[in-house]
């Protein structure tokens, strides 16, 4: 009678057979794609580009006459990121898109085609309208374009700048972030905005703008704008991220402090700044202060001493990095230095920190065990 009910039961399973397998992530976005939502269908749209597949960029073409305009360009941001030769196909709706009514769209679509091999020369004219948008959003994204077209310096420039002074923040942002990526060199231009941006009301303005100052870009340009005769270097860069050590936002200090650390020895005159900072009430602040007197070629009558005491800070960031800081001084810590870190090197109980004064005292010539502990 068991036999007789289990062999029912496997039947009726059998007749059921194996359940329908799950729809894959494509397929949701091409339905997605046909959303009453436009932020859905935009979001479809942008999302779309991770496939490459004939359906796709079919939908895709489709989605350039959407009604909205964020789908649009999202649909042409797709495209741009299928490229060749998957989004081929695509070149003839995507150049009558350059006609879009919304320059977003003419952009973006620029952008698509310009990956699919069309040279830029072709498509400067669109973005160079774009640049004069009344969207200070479009500017920013004409001006990224505009410049990997290699159109002529200048209009580019104008454009991010007035981008800067808009009332939108994350427009600020983004115009501070194209700064720092799109130029090489970064005109003398560039970099004044950037020093600006290091004012901005907007901590996360700040923080990009010291990110970006921190550049080798950032000190050419600041090299080539010194007055002829006179020694260059980044001298306009160093008091700018100087005086973003005693920002408001602990960020845009720690960001300040790695960007001089990043300077290397130009940034030797921000010593006293950076020890002011070892005092910080931030800890990140004070960490990042300790790996850039490890940097910046501080005199390590000054750095050292300091380091030193921040061997003993209560945040285990900052003794690993004040660790590391006195290893690069090289001989002239040795004698100040070894006393201590050898007893960390018995004591310390935080395995990174350990780690980084074991790596420290091998700088400084001492031979480690490293099965000590």
């Amino acid at each position: 009678m068991h036999q007789r009910a289990f062999g029912v039961i496997a039947l009726v399973l059998g007749l059921a057979g194996p359940a329908p397998a799950a729809e894959g992530p494509a397929k949701v976005l091409l339905k997605a794609l046909k959303s009453k939502d436009s932020s859905e269908r935009a979001d479809a749209a942008f999302n779309l580009g991770y496939y490459k597949t004939p359906e796709v960029v079919s939908a895709l073409i489709g989605a350039l006459q959407d009604k909205s305009p964020s789908v649009r360009a999202n649909a042409a941001i797709g495209l741009h990121n299928i490229g060749k030769p998957d989004a081929k196909p695509a070149e003839g709706a995507l150049r009558s898109a350059l006609g879009d009514p919304a320059a977003i769209v003419r952009v973006k679509a620029a952008d698509a085609l310009h990956q699919l091999g069309v040279p830029g020369r072709e498509l400067l004219p669109v973005v160079r309208g774009a640049l004069a948008d009344r969207d200070n959003h479009v500017k920013v994204a004409a001006a990224e374009s505009y410049v990997r077209f290699k159109g002529e310096s200048g209009p580019e420039v104008a454009a991010l700048a007035t981008a800067m002074r808009d009332p939108d923040p994350q427009v600020r942002s983004e115009a501070v972030l194209a700064i720092g990526k799109i130029f090489d060199p970064l005109p003398p231009e560039g970099l004044a905005l950037l020093k600006e941006a290091a004012r901005d009301k907007d901590s996360t303005v700040r923080g990009h703008a010291t990110a970006a100052l921190g550049s080798r870009k950032a000190s050419n340009a600041e090299a080539a704008a010194a007055p002829s005769g006179k020694a260059s270097g980044p001298s306009g860069q160093v008091s700018t991220l100087v005086a973003a050590l005693k920002d408001k936002n602990s960020g845009v200090r720690s960001g300040a402090a790695d960007s001089l650390a990043r300077l290397e020895t130009a940034a030797a005159s921000a010593t006293p700044a950076l020890l002011a900072a070892l005092s910080d009430n931030s800890g990140d602040v004070r960490a990042a202060a300790a790996r850039a007197l490890g940097q910046v070629g501080a005199p390590p009558a000054e750095a050292v001493p300091a380091l030193m005491r921040a061997l003993d800070d209560k945040d285990r960031d900052v003794r690993k990095d004040a660790a590391e800081a006195l290893g690069h001084f090289g001989a002239p810590a040795r004698e100040a230095a070894l006393p201590k870190l050898r007893e960390m090197w018995k004591t310390e109980k935080d395995v990174f920190v350990h780690n980084a004064v074991g790596g420290a005292l091998q700088r400084l010539g001492e031979k480690v065990d490293w099965k000590v502990k």
